[in-house]
């Protein structure tokens, strides 16, 4: 009797002071609402599900014979197996440390530009040579060869010029050609293009040159298409800047997505569209549109559910990026994010995380490896039955008036009334949470490990739950499934959700810089950064105050003597050479003789103070030497040893 006086006095005291909870959450009534929204709504996942089946999808056919009346579902999963699924709880990546640190920037800056401009130049210096060896090579080909290659050329798919070209029907007609022969990185591209020339002529999209995939895809306002857009847009981009290799998979989904697409106009168009492509031999290539609800990994019910709850569930207005901080004092409706549906940015997990320091409310469903860091939240995995047990909230105490300033409670179970009844669920696969903060445990697997958890940090918190199966389609149709889910939200403690669409997960630019950036164009604008350095720095050489040229030096007399023997030794004229040599000493010794003589051996052996009959010796020998003679191989030497007998007599008169 005292612990439940105790009890009512506590909750009292909580009803009193704090404001009220607005819990209408109701996991009682849960299930007749997914009943009802599923024959109201006409929900064909069970009956006709999407085919093929995407993964998600696939990894929850363990709920298809749980559900009442989902045969088909049922033949749709013993058909496919289900994939393999990478366990959860393998460490989450560290993020990347900045490149540059504030110490150190200048320098790595300083780097950056001394290898950018050596590349330029390096680059400048190479791409002329390599194209004029391309030009000797283009030259020199046979014209058989350049035939072939020409050929070859014009069977290459050109680039496809999306405002010049106006029908889409002839675009698919010519993906489906391209698909057949296998060039499947074409084929995608040409399905995107008819794709957004469709949703142009019905004023979806604007065709411009300068804008990118993603941002025809947020443009898109045409809701029903955007799914489909946004499918194909993802595989062009995994090919065109993932640089992964276009598969027939990929291809038969981006075809099936842009059919559906352009097929959605006025009953005369289609009829038209449909003789155009029966003409052009495209019309095996069509197929049927998705229908309303039929994926098992869709998020229509539980849209539903939450509104027949009483719950006001709106799309979020803005990026996750750009949400307004919470003033204070200030009740924000909770902001619920599908992480395996909506990836986040680096830019988004911090202004998530200063949106709930400031009082925000999040609800984040899916792996806890995609959670902002700083939540102090780990991956793991349940090991034992996928059985969870939820309890619903009743009441959370806030601040009473004038006290928002106050430290919050750092266990958010001392604030909380739950209700002394709990909910059971089931679910296919055991992704679990490890918290190092302090939470209130919400959900947990009958093994112990935590399912789901209110994490506090700042004035606001975060409901955290380790995988979004209950948020889908298949998952939230399983009896008991739809109970569990409803109490888990109720921790949320909020009447209105704002939900996070896929392209809500990355911030838009702040800069043009960071458009084009984001749009693959960075290296590009690299490039052109160089090129105007280099540019500039080229005609401000050209500018500057002239230098005066020195004068061209005069070669040494010495050189050309070196350069006239070098001549004869090449030519073997070594006679020659002497022959020229003693005539030259004859000319000079005659005019420095006594008058009346005659005696060259005698004048040089007097004179240079050597032996006459070596002198004589000598002397004989190079006025026999005759040009045209065949050289004896000793020219080179009489030569050398007649030069210094005839510099040491010339010397005498110094």
């Amino acid at each position: 009797m005292k612990r439940f006086a105790l009890a009512a006095l506590l909750l009292f005291a909580l009803l009193g002071v704090s404001g009220p909870a607005h819990a209408v959450l109701d996991p009682t009534r849960a299930q007749s609402d997914v009943d009802a929204a599923m024959r109201d709504k006409d929900l064909a996942f069970c009956r006709d599900p999407r085919q093929p089946m995407s993964p998600r999808a696939q990894s929850l056919c363990g709920h298809a014979t749980e559900i009442p009346g989902c045969a088909g579902f049922q033949a749709a999963c013993a058909k496919t197996a289900p994939p393999p699924r990478s366990p959860s709880w393998t460490p989450p990546t560290p993020p990347p440390t900045p490149l540059l640190a504030i110490p150190g920037m200048l320098g790595t800056l300083a780097q950056l530009l001394v290898w950018l401009l050596v590349a330029a130049l390096v680059v400048a210096v190479l791409v002329p040579i390599i194209l004029a060896i391309a030009r000797m090579k283009r030259s020199k080909r046979p014209d058989a060869e350049a035939g072939k290659e020409e050929a070859k050329g014009e069977q290459q798919p050109a680039v496809v010029d999306l405002p010049a070209i106006t029908d889409e029907d002839a675009l698919l007609a010519r993906a489906g050609e391209l698909a057949r022969r296998g060039e499947n990185a074409a084929a995608l591209q040409l399905y995107l293009a008819a794709s957004l020339r469709a949703l142009d002529k019905r004023g979806a999209v604007r065709l411009a040159r300068d804008r990118t995939n993603g941002e025809y895809v947020r443009g898109c306002s045409d809701a029903g298409m955007k799914p489909p857009l946004r499918d194909i847009v993802r595989e062009v981009d995994r090919v065109q800047f993932g640089g992964e290799q276009a598969t027939q998979d990929a291809v038969a989904r981006a075809a099936q997505r842009a059919v559906a697409i352009v097929r959605a106009l006025p009953v005369m168009l289609v009829a038209l569209a449909l003789a155009c492509l029966l003409g052009c031999g495209g019309g095996a290539a069509s197929k049927v549109a998705p229908k309303f609800g039929d994926d098992p990994a869709g998020d229509e019910l539980v849209k539903e559910v939450l509104r027949r709850q009483g719950v006001k569930a709106e799309v979020l207005e803005t990026a996750l990026a750009t949400m307004p901080v919470p003033k204070p004092g200030e009740r924000t409706p909770a902001v619920l994010v599908d992480l395996e549906r909506t990836e986040l940015d680096a830019d988004t997990r911090d202004h998530l995380v200063e949106w709930v320091d400031a009082g925000g409310v999040l609800v984040l469903f899916g792996s806890p490896g995609a959670w902002p860091a700083k939540f102090g939240a780990a991956p793991t995995y349940s090991t034992g039955p996928h059985k969870i047990t939820v309890r619903r909230l009743l009441a959370r105490s806030t601040p009473a008036e004038g006290d928002e300033d106050d430290e919050p409670s750092s266990d958010p179970g001392d604030s909380a009334v739950y209700s002394r009844t709990t909910e059971r669920g089931e679910l296919a696969s055991g992704e679990a949470l490890g918290i190092s903060k302090a939470t209130d445990r919400v959900a947990w697997f009958d093994d112990g490990m935590t399912y789901a958890a209110v994490v506090t940090y700042g004035k606001g918190y975060v409901l955290g739950v380790a995988s979004d199966e209950l948020l889908l389609n298949a998952g939230l149709a399983r009896p008991g499934n739809a109970a569990a889910m409803i109490a888990i939200l109720s921790n949320a403690d909020r009447v209105e959700m704002r939900l996070a669409e896929p392209d809500d997960g990355v911030s838009p630019p702040t800069s043009p810089i960071a458009a084009m950036t984001r749009a693959g164009l960075g290296v590009g604008l690299v490039h052109a950064l160089v090129a105007a350095l280099v540019l500039f720095f080229a005609v401000g050489v050209r500018l500057a105050r002239p230098k005066p040229s020195p004068p061209p030096r005069r070669r040494a007399f010495s050189e050309h003597v070196e350069a006239v023997g070098a001549l004869y030794a090449r030519t073997r004229n070594a006679p020659h050479a002497l022959g020229c040599y003693a005539r030259f000493a004859d000319e000079r010794l005659r005019a420095r003789m006594p008058r009346g003589a005659g005696d060259i051996p005698a004048f040089l052996a007097s004179r240079a103070r050597m032996p006459l009959d070596g002198c004589q010796r000598l002397w004989m020998r190079a006025v026999q030497a005759k040009a045209g003679a065949p050289p004896l191989g000793d020219e080179l030497a009489v030569l050398r040893e007649l030069s210094a007998v005839y510099a040491a007599a010339m010397a005498q008169d110094k």
